[in-house]
C-alpha cells in the first residue's frame, strides 16, 4: 500500500497540488504484522562497517519514511 499511495502522492504533488496525509502510522507499509515488525527491526540494524556514526540516516517514523520514499 505504501508504493501505491506515493506514486499518487508523488503525481499529485507534481502537479502543483498540497496533499495532507493524516494517520500514516497506520498505513500497511510491509506486509503481516509479525513480517513487518522483523523487516522494521532489520531497517534499523543498518549501519556502515567501517564507522557506524557515518552510516545511513534512518528514519524510524512511519511519517519519515513516507516522506522518504515520496522524495
Amino acid at each position: 500500500m505504501l508504493g501505491r499511495l506515493d506514486s499518487i502522492l508523488a503525481k499529485e504533488l507534481l502537479n502543483g497540488q498540497k496533499v495532507v496525509v493524516v494517520r500514516c502510522e497506520e498505513i500497511c507499509m510491509w506486509g503481516g504484522l509479525v513480517r513487518q515488525k522483523m523487516k522494521h527491526m532489520r531497517f534499523l540494524r543498518k549501519r556502515m562497517n567501517t564507522k557506524p556514526s557515518h552510516g545511513l540516516i534512518l528514519f524510524p517514523a512511519p511519517a519519515n519514511i513516507l516522506w522518504r520514499t515520496i522524495r
